[in-house]
């Protein structure tokens, strides 16, 4: 792959799980009904956004893993109507 290392990508898949399953974890806290309607998509979008919030602080620190978080969240927003 060059100069790029494993490393140097892993803020970036991180980032792209938050930005994937952000929305439709909140699906857990905005409608009972719809989280019941879906619960293996729930299930599965908040086992991931979990799991990407937790390795992108345990993996890169405070700065770094804060700075994933907010750009997963900022990207999420666009993708609110259509997931």
């Amino acid at each position: 792959m060059g100069s790029l290392s494993v490393t140097s990508l892993i803020p970036v898949c991180l980032t792209a799980a938050i930005t994937l399953s952000w929305n439709p974890f909140l699906i857990l806290y905005r409608n009972n009904a719809l989280a019941v309607q879906a619960p293996v998509m729930t299930a599965i979008a908040a086992s991931l956004a979990l799991s990407a919030v937790t390795f992108a602080y345990s993996n890169l620190g405070a700065t770094t893993g804060s700075l994933v978080f907010a750009t997963g969240l900022m990207l999420s927003i666009p993708l609110r109507d259509h997931l």
